[in-house]
């Protein structure tokens, strides 16, 4: 029985030991430790991709759109991207909707069950999907919204996914998940990004995901970037 105890004793103190030797480990840069300088250098680079967003996808022509000050705020962005595309031939119109931010817990305010709600706009419909990029399918998030302004309905149409930097590719595409994988990694400071293309009711569902999978495969060099990350040095 002293033997059994003894043996106890020790396992209990274990994770103890463990723990402290892993912070130690992370404090001298021994376990992925990410410097102040690779963050920035980090933040740069989704930075200067997000500038680099082409301004014709296809045949669709983009303008930037301010985005609402009060957004600005909340979110914090380190990178931001807000352009509303046009097929001339048709007269659709689309937009995109691209945010890069370093705390992660800055975008629980703005994704679409949230934010959008808080517009007077009524979730109709939310179901997952997926979207084709380099051979692989990336889980998406759509949603369908509704709204009455002055007697007169709208409708408006949201496919989105978030990208965290896990070093490949991670996506998912909801924030619960979008949190799940942020708690799973040291990556402090990098953050992550949002995703969202946004249309009204002159696109069939089928319209929707092709305009989204053509819209991911142009900027999917600025996917793989977030996703990377960096490497602690």
């Amino acid at each position: 029985m002293g033997g059994f105890a003894k043996n106890r004793g020790l396992t209990t103190l274990a994770p103890v030991v463990t723990a402290a030797l892993l912070v130690a480990l992370m404090l001298s840069g021994g376990v992925e430790a990410i410097t102040t300088e690779q963050t920035e250098v980090y933040h740069e680079d989704v930075r200067e991709l997000v500038d680099q967003i082409p301004y014709r996808i296809g045949p669709w022509i983009g303008a930037d759109v301010e985005a609402p000050p009060p957004a600005v705020k909340l979110l914090k962005p380190n990178a931001l991207l807000q352009r509303r595309f046009v097929d001339p031939s048709t007269g659709r119109s689309f937009s995109l909707l691209v945010v890069h931010c370093g705390d992660v817990g800055d975008m629980e305010g703005h994704w679409p069950p949230i934010c959008y709600p808080a517009h007077g706009w009524v979730i109709q419909d939310e179901r997952e999907t997926a979207i084709s990029i380099s051979d692989s399918q990336i889980p998406a998030r759509e949603y369908h919204f509704r709204r009455v302004v002055d007697g007169f309905e709208q409708q408006m149409n949201v496919i989105g996914f978030f990208v965290v930097p896990n070093g490949s590719a991670e996506i998912v595409s909801s924030y619960e998940a979008l949190k799940a994988a942020a708690r799973r990694r040291s990556l402090a400071g990098l953050g992550a990004a949002q995703i969202q293309l946004v249309g009204g009711s002159d696109l069939d569902a089928a319209e929707r995901r092709q305009i989204a999978q053509e819209f991911v495969q142009a900027i999917e060099p600025l996917i793989r970037v977030i996703a990377g990350g960096v490497h602690g040095g």
